[in-house]
Order: structure tokens, then sequence, then C-alpha cells
């Protein structure tokens, strides 16, 4: 089986995001998880300064 790397195009085959497809951010080989782009972003609200 190939290693995911950085900038490879993948497809999300399980949990809320299914099905999408994005470019892959970050490879964390310790926990065995990856960050992928457009996927599962929380936009957080704060306060104008």
């Amino acid at each position: 089986m190939k290693k995911i790397n950085k900038g490879d195009r993948v497809i999300v085959i399980g949990g809320e995001d299914k099905g999408k497809e994005g470019v892959v951010l970050k490879v964390n080989r310790s926990t065995d998880r990856v960050i992928v782009e457009s996927v599962n972003f929380v936009k957080r609200h704060t306060k104008p300064t």
C-alpha cells in the first residue's frame, strides 16, 4: 500500500465528511492522521478589537 504524503489528492472514506475530496496539507505519522484541505475546518467567531 502506498503511503499518503503532503500534496496528495485524497477522498475521505468515513465520518461526517465522507465522500469529500481534497489535498493533504499535513501528515502526522505518530497518530496516523492527516489534515485535508477544506475538510472538517471550524471557523471561530472572535470579537473585533
